[in-house]
């Protein structure tokens, strides 16, 4: 079987529920240079051999196996391309039928424990898979490097050798991607995280569509935020938000179960405070919605607040491109407007 050369890391079969027209364009939005046009979905969200493992890797690997005197296993290694691509391939492909059901019937209650446990891991390699995670990585390694090479000058000692880009202890762009190909090898590990959570979802109109960027998982906390500065960590911190645009008009969401107990009690103190027979205060109606949507698993409607703020996230988390299947990008340009370094992929801060 022959490897896609072009490979996604947003797939195509959630950018073509964004497309529009019999050709399945899309509209893109460069936050770096503040350009939009329309362009099909195949050309979008795709980097050349980006679930291969890299050439210089392999080569290394090859050479270990020589010296262990393991020639033929070291000819066959060197033939082949050891790549993630047919792997994920089988995921989406899963994925796509238990969205498409999603979507269809606007509800996510009658979903069975393999198709819970499948798109949680469909969502966690999404998360796991972007450009901005592969940043990342190589931004906090090299970090850590300079770290380590500091610390090792304030000791006397000559760190030239840990500070040589072409030396062993270098993060070059190829050690980057295999640790990033590493990481999304262990997204199995990673679904618990995700089925302990409430599923559900949040619904808005066509006038006020959602976008989706090029890092779709948005995650945010509505509590403490806790003391790491990795992403990966905040889905098992408590209060947390984890939400994938389906649709325009359409998101999925897993909630952290706190966000719906807190829901919960405060509505009973609420209710314990007033008389006995008196109405039901106007400002329990938003929790008591939550629960009812969380309960049966059909969508919570967004005031377009609450869609400019998920679009919003979408902005502020993507690595460069921002996806629409209408081209306005009124707010992406008024967000980098106000705060210029938008235009760049989030940063980590490594201490």
């Amino acid at each position: 079987m022959s490897l896609a050369v072009h490979q996604h890391f947003v797939p195509r079969f959630l950018l073509k529920r964004f497309a529009h027209g019999a050709q399945h364009h899309v509209h893109v939005f460069d936050k770096h240079t503040g350009r939009s046009w329309p362009s099909p979905v195949d050309d979008v969200a795709t980097t050349r051999h980006y679930y291969n493992v890299p050439h210089e890797v392999t080569a290394q690997f090859v050479a270990f196996l020589r010296q262990q005197g393991q020639d033929d296993l070291a000819t066959a290694a060197g033939s082949m391309t050891m790549t993630l691509e047919p792997a994920l391939g089988r995921v989406e492909g899963v994925a796509a039928e238990i969205i498409e059901r999603i979507v269809r019937t606007e509800c996510v209650s009658d979903m069975s424990d393999r198709d819970r446990v499948m798109l949680a891991l469909f969502v966690i390699v999404q998360f796991l898979r972007t450009p901005l995670e592969r940043h990342q990585i190589a931004q906090s390694g090299a970090a850590m490097q300079q770290l380590i090479a500091d610390a090792v000058v304030r000791e006397g000692h000559d760190a030239s050798m840990l500070l040589d880009p072409s030396g062993p202890h270098a993060m070059t762009a190829a050690r980057a991607a295999h640790q990033h190909l590493s990481l999304i090898e262990q997204a199995p590990e990673m679904v618990p995280h995700l089925l302990d959570k409430d599923l559900m979802l949040f619904k808005t109109d066509r006038d006020h569509p959602l976008y989706i960027g090029d890092a779709p998982v948005s995650l945010v906390n509505h509590g403490p935020r806790g003391r790491s500065p990795h992403r990966g960590f905040g889905l098992r911190t408590p209060q947390t938000e984890v939400c994938l645009p389906l649709t325009p008009t359409l998101a999925l969401v897993y909630l952290c179960p706190t966000i719906g107990d807190s829901a919960a009690a405060l509505l009973d103190a609420r209710a314990t405070q007033r008389h006995v027979g008196s109405d039901v205060d106007e400002a329990d109606r938003p929790l008591r919605e939550l629960l009812d949507h969380i309960e049966t698993g059909h969508p919570m409607l967004l005031a377009p607040a609450n869609v400019e703020h998920l679009n919003s996230r979408q902005i502020s988390g993507a690595a460069r491109f921002v996806y629409a299947n209408d081209g306005a990008f009124t707010l992406a340009r008024e967000m980098i407007a106000t705060d210029p370094t938008l235009r760049e992929p989030p940063s980590i801060v490594v201490r």
